[in-house]
């Protein structure tokens, strides 16, 4: 398993690199900027994950370097609040992230006890494309709420750099993804979406 963690801020690109080596995961590997994590020290004698393979980027996430469908899963947290053009954002996510082989999406393959299926994880990604998770903050679905992140909005953003009223599900209809997903919590301002690069 790979892990791919980007940043426009290499001191935060640095942080993550700190933190993982601070979990005692990590081997760290000076070539390309990338390092192993390895869970041989977990207190689980059968860790589910044995190791995989880190690196960390910086990176602009609305022009990034990687070739198109490369990703199984794209994750992002809390960005879309403060990207510049979170729509052309998200449609560098759903160019990277991997399309389906048939152009159909369905459920998850799983076994009758509920566990994935690892034997077939794989075909399941190339037959019904990869996904995309956000979790995100932004408008509120109670009127009286978004009414007040409306009238301070912008002297949040100026200082902040946080735009916390954008209406987070028109943006990723915007970008062309669908929607599979979609949770909320805290009056409706924090948003968790899965969603389709089709």
């Amino acid at each position: 398993m790979r892990l791919t963690a980007t940043d426009c801020s290499e001191k935060m690109i640095e942080v993550f690199k700190e933190k993982a080596i601070a979990a005692k995961y990590v081997e760290v590997s000076k070539v390309s900027n990338s390092f192993r994590l390895e869970n041989e020290n977990s207190p689980n004698p059968n860790p589910p994950l044995a190791k995989y393979l880190a690196a960390a980027t910086v990176t602009d996430v609305a022009q990034s370097p990687w070739r198109s469908n490369q990703f199984d899963v794209v994750v992002d947290t809390f960005g879309l609040c403060s990207f510049e053009d979170p729509v052309a954002a998200l449609r560098e996510m759903k160019r990277v992230c991997r399309k389906a082989s048939d152009g159909k999406h369905g459920k998850t393959h799983t076994k009758s006890n509920g566990k994935s299926d690892s034997k077939n994880d794989e075909t399941d990604v190339k037959k019904k494309g990869g996904r995309i998770f956000l979790l995100e903050h932004g408008r509120s679905d109670w009127v009286w709420l978004s009414n007040i992140l409306d009238r301070y909005a912008s002297a949040h953003a100026s200082q902040w750099g946080c735009y916390w009223n954008r209406d987070i599900e028109k943006i990723v209809r915007d970008a062309g993804l669908t929607i599979v997903v979609t949770k909320r919590f805290h009056f409706g301002t924090t948003y968790f979406i899965i969603a389709t690069p089709e």
